[in-house]
């Protein structure tokens, strides 16, 4: 006899600022051979003075059922759209030790950018942004302090803190998943036909959905999404430095030039 489908639950979060009122998560998880959109928050602050946790993050999307809804679930995947981790040359001198050297490119400054950065500029033709060195810090410490939250309550940071998680927190680009390099950019028809036709692209809410769905994917929906397993860890990287979960780079740069008329469809409830 063939093992019942386990419960998943997918939680996508795209990251703004700490004062930021802009805030968007969506939630999602399986139901009737298909994706089902439990609750979706697209502009939302934290309250001032309360802790970064759980239900800071999901509350708004999921209302006061929030608690039933995580814990009715066998597996969650916390899937950020935000660096969870500063480069280790960063992390080196701000404790006063390394003397990193000038590099030719910017991609290739230690202190800048991690190596899962430069895998993902080189894999995809699209380079994030510095945590050290943009203002993306803002929302990295942000995401950062939420992992600290969930850890105290048995997530995992994947790859940081384990190989795998039955709660577990990855690091996402839903930048990288789109047909073009701009951001109000479709994303690829595969992940595109899951998202609510109500949702505009471009949007906040829209890259929260994208971080929603690679969530499921890791939590092993993919063959029910009719998308491929997520790229792993390269285990000659630093694993303290973390890893951007993305499909496989082949399967995007097909899905930008494929097509993209009639294949969109609304996700099932």
């Amino acid at each position: 006899m063939s093992e019942p489908p386990r419960r998943r639950l997918a939680i996508g979060w795209d990251v703004r600022g700490w004062r930021s009122s802009q805030q968007a998560v969506a939630v999602a998880d399986l139901h009737r051979g298909g994706l089902r959109w439990r609750g979706l928050a697209p502009a939302f602050g934290f309250e001032t003075g309360k802790p970064v946790d759980l239900g800071a993050l999901t509350a708004p999307a999921l209302g006061g059922d929030w608690q039933r809804v995580v814990g009715a679930a066998e597996r969650v995947v916390v899937a950020i759209d935000s660096p969870l981790a500063f480069p280790s040359a960063f992390r080196r001198l701000m404790a006063g030790k390394g003397r990193p050297l000038p590099t030719a490119a910017e991609i290739d400054n230690p202190l800048a950018y991690r190596d899962c950065d430069r895998y993902v500029a080189a894999a995809y033709g699209k380079k994030p942004l510095s945590a050290a060195f943009d203002r993306l810090g803002n929302t990295a410490t942000l995401a950062m302090v939420l992992c600290q939250s969930l850890r105290k309550i048995g997530y995992r940071v994947v790859p940081q803190d384990a190989g795998a998680a039955e709660r577990a927190i990855i690091e996402v680009y839903p930048g990288i998943h789109k047909r073009e390099a701009w951001r109000g950019s479709e994303a690829v028809e595969s992940l595109a036909r899951w998202i609510p036709e109500s949702v505009t692209a471009g949007s906040d809410l829209y890259d929260a959905c994208i971080c929603a769905i690679l969530a499921l994917v890791f939590a092993g929906a993919g063959a029910t999404l009719e998308l491929p397993d997520l790229t792993s860890p390269d285990a000659a990287l630093p694993q303290e430095e973390g890893w951007i979960f993305g499909l496989p780079p082949d399967w995007v740069a097909i899905g930008r030039d494929g097509p993209t008329e009639g294949l969109r469809k609304r996700p099932r409830n």
